[in-house]
């Protein structure tokens, strides 16, 4: 009763169990992305949220920024005109092997660690198309 929202920054493989258990208890949840590492958890995910009305936000810190949002409007409202080609370029410094976020049993990986930006983007401005990686 004294917990007012959870945060979920658990590794990729205990993102949907641990998001499931915050809304069957009815509280709000921030969660690390990915939400959840495949299609059909996230549809769970979705489905409890919606239908017990509880919140459950992906952490896609770049999305709530003031630049974000008016590029995100500019391209939307047709003021840029129409879109035709996006290209999304991310880059750091090669994590260690041993890190988490390249454990396939985590659920980890590039696309589902720094890559799911790229798609994130893309998927905001409209219907992505990928036709090479």
């Amino acid at each position: 009763a004294e917990v007012d929202a959870i945060y979920n920054p658990l590794a990729n493989s205990l993102h949907a169990p641990w998001n499931l258990a915050a809304v069957e208890a009815g509280k709000p949840v921030l969660t690390e992305k990915p939400f959840a590492r495949n299609r059909s958890e996230a549809q769970r995910v979705a489905e409890a949220a919606r239908s017990s009305g509880v919140t459950v936000v992906e952490g896609f810190h770049y999305l709530y920024h003031p630049v974000t949002r008016r590029a995100f409007e500019l391209a939307h409202d047709g003021t840029i005109g129409d879109m035709h080609h996006v290209e999304v370029r991310i880059a750091m410094p090669e994590p260690d092997a041993s890190d988490p976020r390249w454990s396939f049993e985590m659920a980890g990986g590039a696309l589902m660690d720094l890559g799911c930006y790229g798609l994130h983007v893309m998927r905001m401005l409209g219907r992505p198309s990928i036709i090479r990686a």
